[in-house]
């Protein structure tokens, strides 16, 4: 940011236009950093690629064997979907600490404004907290994970990317290669990273008024509750009590956000396309 206020002066700011060529600048820069790692694996254009949906939390690989993969590559692109799973800027102004009217604007060209405003005061301070927040989560989900028998390098991998709703694997049957305890302790995790970030803050204020109020909150929780019962209705024919709930909170959360971590083969339920499709 020292150059922005070189160039800007130290009273100077960053007009909208501006902020909105830095994020573009900034999202340039972060995807070509990405993809140099990948570049050894795959073809240029395949790391670009790769680098864009992992830093989106898109999902979507390029890799059909991640298994192949060295351990290195493996843990860069979960990394890549951890940092844009809060955003790139935000990462990023949370590194520099630069606060004042550039913070403000770049934040603002990456959020919407409704999450602009909510934690506009003190905004470099704000998005450090946030971070804490983010990096406690994945934390306990890290070590939930390895409580239930995953090994740590599987721990750190498959908590970046269902916290981030991202969902790169270490295998390409995903989630559907560890134990049902595992899948079952993902849900809840999957359901907090589909929770906009501006709510973390509001717990982190211990403000829990302002979340249950929040339309955005409750109709997300409605959705995934609605979504969850129709699918557990239309698995029950055909799997046991337990798993048909397993699946049928999983695949909403998978869908909706879209998540790439899968328990299943996406159209072995033909009467579900609709909702499929839907989401």
């Amino acid at each position: 940011m020292e150059p922005l206020t070189a160039y800007l002066g130290e009273t100077g700011d960053l007009s909208v236009k501006e902020a909105i060529v830095a994020t573009i600048g900034g999202w340039v820069l972060a995807v070509t950093i990405g993809a140099i790692p990948l570049a050894n694996y795959t073809t240029p254009l395949n790391a670009v690629f790769e680098a864009m949906a992992g830093m989106t939390t898109t999902g979507i690989s390029m890799f059909l064997e991640p298994s192949r993969l060295p351990r290195s590559v493996l843990f860069w692109r979960s990394f890549m979907q951890w940092i844009g799973g809060l955003g790139i800027l935000t990462f990023f102004i949370a590194v520099i600490r630069e606060s004042g009217g550039i913070s403000q604007r770049l934040f603002s060209a990456e959020a919407d404004e409704t999450d602009a405003g909510s934690i506009r005061p003190s905004l470099t301070k704000s998005i450090v907290d946030l971070w804490r927040v983010y990096g406690f989560v994945t934390s306990t989900m890290i070590f939930t994970y390895v409580a239930l028998g995953m090994n740590f390098f599987n721990a750190i991998i498959h908590s970046f990317s269902a916290l981030s709703t991202g969902g790169f694997s270490t295998s390409a049957a995903s989630l559907a290669a560890f134990s049902p305890a595992i899948q079952a302790v993902t849900v809840p995790f999957m359901f907090i990273g589909g929770v906009n970030f501006v709510l973390l803050y509001l717990l982190l204020k211990t403000d829990w008024r302002k979340v249950l109020k929040n339309a955005e909150f409750r109709m997300y929780s409605t959705i995934f509750l609605l979504l969850t019962g129709l699918t557990v209705f239309e698995l029950s024919n055909s799997l046991s009590a337990g798993q048909a709930l397993l699946d049928g909170s999983f695949r909403p959360l998978h869908l909706s956000h879209p998540q790439a971590i899968q328990t299943w083969v996406l159209w072995s339920s033909p009467r579900l396309y609709w909702l499929y499709f839907s989401l």
